[in-house]
């Protein structure tokens, strides 16, 4: 069975000017349940390269509660070199507060796996947000890793 995104007058009523930008956006209801239901159609559609790229540019229209709930699911699709812009792009519109205490601990854990393409895009996400003290960890981890390709990243981001 196929879950589809609503349209018609439930998906109008989401739609709403932000105050600040007066850009269109989805404002979803306070409803839990409305939020939780929006974000596994998100993690749907991110999980079906088919359904990625459109759910990618949805998701930089969601409620930040929504795209910090996605964030397990868009760590990965940084590293791809098709989205990893996008992604940046959608991650770029939350609080830094809230990137800096929920995206660290989910790359740290992708680190030990990572190759030297990896190590590169997770150090242009943290340049990208911000995340400079990240970084500065990222750089001192791969200038200590025993993969030369690692350490050569490392080198890279020395500023």
């Amino acid at each position: 069975m196929t879950r589809e995104f609503g349209s018609g007058e439930a998906a109008a009523a989401w739609i709403q000017p932000s105050r600040r930008s007066g850009r269109c956006g989805l404002r979803l209801p306070a409803s839990r349940g409305v939020v939780e239901g929006v974000s596994e159609l998100v993690a749907l559609g991110l999980r079906d390269p088919t359904q990625r790229r459109t759910t990618l540019l949805l998701l930089a229209n969601l409620d930040p509660v929504v795209v910090l709930a996605a964030l397990d699911d868009l760590v990965p699709i940084a590293l791809n070199d098709r989205d990893a812009v996008l992604v940046r792009q959608v991650l770029g519109r939350l609080a830094h507060a809230d990137l800096s205490s929920r995206l660290p601990p989910i790359i740290w854990l992708r680190l030990e796996s990572a190759d030297d393409h990896d190590v590169r895009r997770f150090g242009e996400l943290f340049d990208h947000l911000g995340l400079l003290d990240e970084l500065k960890r990222l750089r001192h981890w791969a200038l200590m890793n025993g993969d030369p390709t690692i350490r050569e990243v490392g080198k890279d981001f020395r500023r």
